[in-house]
């Protein structure tokens, strides 16, 4: 290919310098010349360029379809195409056209680089192809994805203009004037300036002078009058052996005879609220019990009052001593029976407060 241009060139100019002796540039009248007079030729190119007429004129033919293909019948011009092509036409870089190619034909066989590279790519498209067909089938209706969408909607059409916030420019103004508000000097700061100034008042920085102080006056003014703490739960009691005899007296008196025991303390006085008793059995052969009622006169715990009760039941304070309440620095009520099996049973209740 190479010595075929270079001999096109070479030929090419022939024909140019024909065409200039001749002061006729048209190829047609040149090949009739070839055709007619080849001596004429012959003076003109010499024999070693001439070659045989018929090569000439299928050279000329060549040239002359190729410049009609280009629109220019001037040879100079096409020498100047032939010229511009790489290396002049000569195609000087064949071999490493031929080596590139000989290379990315390599490339492309089976294992080359290309055809991995395009092995790769194959297997990743069909991945994506996978996860493709997976998202269609979630996004589906009733799929996954569309479910979940769903669900999402469900939540958003429950809000207020189902979530579109076309209230959002009202929300913002309202935010901005609370802003003007709360900034100092506004309406609400100087309400919450005003309610501390009065809370400020009415608490007092050191209790001299404020309306609390009129209060904690009073307070201190009754903190040393004795007031009644009352109890709170009231006191069960359940005695299921007692005997016939108190080996002591209150308040040392026996635990099994012990209905209400509320013990001297020093700078406290009581009062007996209320007592429900309930007396379950007399004891074997037992016909009574006896209920008494213990307080201290002149220091000394003494037995006050004493009543028997000759059949089980419910009995009150009242029932049983006739008075509504039972004051006293210590308060103690025990329960006897005529039984001598000790195994008669009494349970109830007391309540009682105190003072200091």
């Amino acid at each position: 290919m190479a010595n075929w241009l270079a001999t096109l060139k070479t030929y090419a100019k022939a024909l140019d310098d024909l065409s200039k002796a001749t002061g006729d540039g048209d190829l047609a009248k040149i090949k009739d010349i070839v055709l007619d007079d080849a001596t004429a030729l012959q003076k003109v190119l010499g024999t070693e360029t001439s070659k045989t007429l018929g090569n000439l004129y299928d050279l000329a033919k060549a040239v002359d379809d190729l410049t009609k293909a280009a629109g220019n019948g001037d040879l100079a011009a096409m020498k100047v195409i032939i010229d511009a092509l790489p290396n002049a036409g000569a195609l000087s870089d064949l071999a490493t056209i031929l080596a590139d190619t000989a290379e990315l034909q390599v490339s492309l066989a089976n294992g080359g680089f290309t055809d991995l590279l395009i092995d790769a790519i194959k297997a990743e498209t069909a991945l994506i192809v996978v996860d493709t067909n997976e998202l269609q089938t979630d996004l589906v209706n009733g799929g996954r994805l569309d479910l979940l969408i769903d669900a999402i909607k469900v939540v958003t059409d429950a809000l207020p203009n189902a979530g579109a916030l076309n209230d959002l420019a009202t929300i913002l103004a309202d935010t901005a004037e609370l802003q003007v508000s709360l900034a100092d000097g506004g309406f609400t700061d100087l309400l919450i300036d005003a309610i501390t100034t009065h809370l400020t008042d009415i608490k007092g920085g050191t209790w001299s002078n404020e309306t609390l102080v009129a209060i904690k006056a009073a307070i201190d003014t009754i903190a040393g009058v004795n007031t009644y703490q009352e109890q709170i739960p009231d006191t069960d009691f359940a005695l299921a052996a007692i005997d016939d005899t108190l080996t002591a007296d209150p308040p040392t008196a026996d635990a099994e005879n012990s209905v209400v025991d509320i013990d001297a303390n020093a700078g406290d006085t009581f009062v007996l609220r209320s007592l429900w008793v309930n007396v379950t059995s007399l004891g074997t052969a037992g016909t009574k019990v006896t209920f008494k009622l213990w307080l201290p006169i002149n220091s000394v715990v003494t037995m006050v009052d004493s009543v028997e009760i000759t059949a089980t039941g419910i009995s009150n304070l009242m029932d049983l001593f006739a008075i509504p309440e039972v004051h006293g620095d210590s308060i103690h009520v025990t329960v006897e029976t005529d039984s001598e099996s000790a195994d008669a049973a009494v349970s109830g209740t007391y309540k009682y407060a105190k003072a200091t």
